[in-house]
């Protein structure tokens, strides 16, 4: 007779494919089944879904495991194991691997040696650092003193514990040791296996979840980085300073200044001229242009604009310098 039954939350369920838009027969066909009605009996509890079908389900509808399926103990179990967790407290590790605290083992086997000096005696049975336990240390209060102090501690992996509560020859280590076993059959449960499981598939679940919002999130940031690279690129025609400088929120008077202080051009006259690094990198192109006076005289000036090699010259340099232009400012 199983000790445990699986939960399913019908209503919860319901409402996750629902706000999802999805039919039975979508659901079905994503889950890999030959009929609606195989995902229909999961939904109404007729049939308990495989950890790979809760794990599906989940990753289907955006909806954490636990929210959908749970264990349930049967009430003796449960009370069987409020008993057997009365002797010394049981936890587990990252890698959901049962542990015991070195100093509560100690004081359950009723040892009179101090802690360090029985655990150091204990270490030379070939335990293994890091393999069989954790050293950590914790705060503890003084009972004598007003202030705290720090003390070593271990966290044990239940076959260290074992064997530990077997080397005491004693009727404590020989009861304690009956308790890890029990512990031990407890824990290898098949409900316990699937718990864990369904821990740790939620676990990844959320890390996946996590990376995608954060992908979302980047490719939110380098859209309008990409938006003005690609209206870049694709023009061919060249650009004068002050269409540069309004994609920047600027007037060209002000971003001539700013190229100025970058160290990009200087002013000779009323005409501004790039420094002799950049004079053969095809950044800008001048011509001469004939223009006539209010009195009638004819004369000539030359009149720069900006190759789009230019342009992305200038995106990168001002991109250094925490300058962006407004399309990019509008997702910070």
């Amino acid at each position: 007779m199983n000790r445990y039954s699986l939960y399913i939350n019908t209503e919860e369920l319901k409402k996750a494919r629902n706000k999802k838009q999805k039919t039975y027969e979508g659901m079905a066909q994503e889950m890999g089944f030959k009929s609606p009605i195989s995902y229909y009996n999961i939904e109404v509890g007729n049939v308990e879904p495989k950890i790979s079908q809760m794990i599906k389900i989940s990753q289907i509808l955006n909806k954490p495991i636990g929210k959908i399926f749970n264990l349930k103990l049967q009430e003796n179990w449960i009370k069987r194991r409020r008993y057997m967790q009365e002797l010394i407290k049981i936890e587990v590790n990252k890698n959901q691997e049962p542990i015991v605290n070195g100093r509560e083992l100690h004081k359950a086997l009723g040892v009179e040696t101090r802690y360090d000096t029985w655990f150091n005696r204990m270490k030379e049975y070939g335990f293994i650092k890091d393999v069989d336990y954790v050293e950590f240390t914790e705060e503890v209060d003084a009972q004598k003193r007003a202030r705290t102090y720090e003390q070593a501690n271990h966290a044990i992996k239940l076959d260290m514990a074992k064997e530990i509560a077997m080397i005491q020859r004693n009727e404590k280590g020989k009861k304690v040791r009956q308790y890890f076993i029990q512990v031990e059959k407890d824990f290898n449960s098949p409900e316990k296996i699937m718990a864990r499981a369904l821990k740790i598939a939620e676990s990844k679940l959320n890390v996946l979840q996590l990376e995608n919002t954060q992908q979302k999130q980047l490719i939110g940031e380098l859209k309008p980085k990409a938006d003005y690279l690609d209206k870049i690129l694709q023009s061919k025609a060249l650009v004068t300073i002050t269409a540069i400088a309004k994609d920047y929120g600027m007037s060209a008077k002000a971003f001539n200044k700013k190229l100025h202080e970058l160290k990009v051009q200087f002013k000779q006259g009323h005409q501004w001229f790039l420094y002799s690094n950049y004079h053969n990198c095809g950044y800008t192109h001048s011509e001469t242009v004939e223009y006539t006076h209010s009195d009638g005289r004819k004369d000539v000036t030359m009149n720069t604009k900006w190759t789009q090699k230019g342009r992305l010259f200038l995106y990168d340099l001002l991109k250094k310098n925490n300058i962006v232009p407004v399309i990019e400012k509008e997702v910070v």
